[in-house]
């Protein structure tokens, strides 16, 4: 009997095995046929068909493969540039990056106050470094210091035309949080591990995503609503059983960048769009009905004065609440800054020409974020990415 059962079990443990196999050889077999046989679609592009089926009753789009040999040299390194291959070796930052970096600036020490020209093409920059003010001569000059300060350096240079800092997009992101029953330690993890695009057009051009966040103690409570001590007290002893959920728009209004009284960069935004408001209000409440249908104890949001929900109250009252706050009291952080040095082809509506160089100074390029037309309503460092490399081969063929 028990040399029956051993072999009975060693039939099961050869079944396994061979199944095990059959699958990789599958997969090895599925990954091969791709050599010239095109998949026939992406999860998520069937997801997006089913969503389009339903809410529109048509499929408003097609697919066309092309040949790798087709594809932009730019996007093939770009995607490659932004895969992060030591992912599963950190908790959602790499933190080593980050302190090398904070070093390297901090010995840099050097801000550039402005471009030099001719009047006609640049002819260098002018930097400070501590108390002494350095002055570098050169022919052409990118400009790459993100949607803030990119046309911030124009300003300071009176260079760049009419819309430098106009067009500013900031993707508004707004961040509701959950409180569960068991611990969560929403702080541990990948920062973002699933995403959902089902209300990416839920206000015509306007819209957003949702994922998760991972939970940082200091942006969770300089975003929390005071009231006093003891209550913000009480309520951060909840946050190992906190969940937050956060919507990134694609901002159909924009802000725009001036200098301030000190020759800074100074940022004027509002949600003063009447599309960017919907959205704002359809994000709060879809992200509140996420936390609720997920069991939370209780729910609240970031806003100026607090909107709580807990369990066993009117949810439906709690979202007429969240839909009637009034504008000035939202709390927005940007989840990324762009167009404000856009490249178009007006120099009147436009910074920079479509190749990035400015419409009004030859030889000064816009390298970053700062060059795009407008939001794309998703992460743009891939874009970034390419946009940095396409602009680069274009300075090389102009010096060629």
């Amino acid at each position: 009997m028990l040399r029956a059962a051993v072999a009975h079990v060693l039939r099961i443990a050869a079944l396994v095995l061979l199944s095990a196999l059959v699958l990789q050889l599958f997969f090895a077999a599925r990954i091969a046929a791709m050599r010239v046989v095109d998949p026939q679609s992406t999860t998520f592009q069937r997801s997006e068909a089913w969503r389009l089926l339903v809410q529109k009753h048509e499929i408003a789009w097609s697919q066309q493969w092309v040949d790798y040999p087709r594809l932009s040299d730019h996007l093939k390194r770009a995607v490659i540039a932004s895969e992060d291959a030591g992912f599963s070796e950190h908790s959602g930052v790499e933190w080593d990056a980050l302190e090398r970096a904070w070093e390297r600036n901090q010995r840099a020490e050097a801000r550039v106050e402005k471009i030099t020209t001719d009047g006609e093409r640049a002819t260098g920059v002018k930097a400070r470094v501590g108390e002494t003010e350095v002055t570098v001569e050169a022919p052409t000059v990118v400009v790459a210091c993100g949607g803030i300060e990119s046309p911030a350096l124009l300003l300071r240079s009176e260079i760049g035309g009419p819309a430098v800092g106009k067009n500013l997009r900031v993707h508004p992101t707004y961040m509701i949080t959950g409180v569960y029953d068991e611990p969560i330690e929403a702080w541990n993890g990948q920062l973002i591990t699933v995403m959902s695009f089902d209300f990416m057009q839920c206000e015509g051009e306007g819209g957003f995503y949702l994922s998760p966040l991972g939970l940082s103690p200091a942006t969770w409570a300089g975003q929390s609503p005071w009231t006093d001590g003891r209550q913000i007290r009480e309520h951060f002893l909840k946050f190992p059983l906190m969940s937050s959920w956060h919507s990134i728009s694609h901002d159909v209004g924009s802000g725009e960048v001036v200098l301030g009284a000190d020759r800074r960069a100074l940022v004027r935004w509002s949600l003063d769009d009447e599309v960017d408001r919907r959205v704002a209000i359809r994000a709060h409440t879809e992200l509140a009905k996420v936390h609720q249908a997920a069991g939370a104890a209780e729910v609240f949001t970031f806003h100026w004065r607090p909107r709580h929900w807990r369990r066993g109250e009117d949810f439906d009252a709690y979202l007429e609440e969240l839909a009637a706050t009034p504008t000035a009291e939202y709390t927005a952080y940007s989840a990324h800054q762009m167009g404000s040095c856009r490249m178009g082809s007006s120099a009147a509506e436009s910074v920079a020409d479509g190749r990035g160089e400015l419409h009004d100074v030859k030889g000064v390029w816009v390298g970053d974020a700062a060059a795009l037309p407008t939001a794309p309503g998703v992460n743009p460092m891939v874009s970034i990415m390419v946009l940095a490399e396409r602009t680069a081969a274009r300075i090389g063929e102009a010096l060629s």
